[in-house]
């Protein structure tokens, strides 16, 4: 029976729980908690972001999650390290910009000094690793978007919340 419940778990993780592809959110898997870590006494939290994890939005999601369902929520001067992987067929990217402007087509500023991966606009292959940070240093709402041409628009998109104080959360809204 536990050996059962490992298969099911592994399953989860590599995206083949079932999906709610009509609100781009997993409707079982990984709890949303198993993406975010923090070390509050370093002020420092790692995000995991998997591109394509699920087919929910037909692939066009940040872990199973797109269209602002999946609020990731960090306190002010918090360093954020993001390893970001693409697992879809499709070149995808992260970047992070004022919650204001997510709905431009391209160009979207930066909302912190290194708040992206590299080559946003061009995006990264399949199975294609990267890291970066950023520190988190105006309290407000930001999105977190694939700045691949198209990809924002098609739901890729999700919420970074700098919060005034608090502890790193990851939340998911329907």
């Amino acid at each position: 029976m536990r050996m059962l419940a490992r298969l099911a778990a592994v399953f989860a993780l590599v995206g083949l729980g079932a999906v709610d592809a009509g609100r781009g959110r997993a409707a079982s898997g990984v709890p949303p908690s198993r993406w975010l870590s923090a070390n509050a006494r370093a002020h420092a939290a790692t995000l995991t972001l998997i591109a394509s994890y699920t087919a929910a939005l037909e692939g066009f999601n940040f872990d199973g999650y797109g269209r602002g369902a999946l609020v990731v929520s960090i306190p002010l001067g918090y360093r954020v390290r993001v390893v970001y992987r693409n697992n879809g067929v499709f070149p995808h990217s992260v970047l992070v910009t004022p919650y204001a402007k997510k709905d431009l087509s391209s160009g979207w500023p930066l909302a912190f000094p290194g708040a992206a991966s590299p080559d946003a606009t061009t995006g990264t292959a399949r199975g294609a690793v990267q890291r970066f940070s950023f520190r988190v240093t105006k309290v407000g709402l930001y999105a977190i978007v694939c700045a691949v041409s198209g990809h924002e628009a098609l739901g890729m998109w999700d919420v970074l919340r700098v919060t005034r104080r608090g502890r790193p959360t990851v939340t998911i809204h329907s």
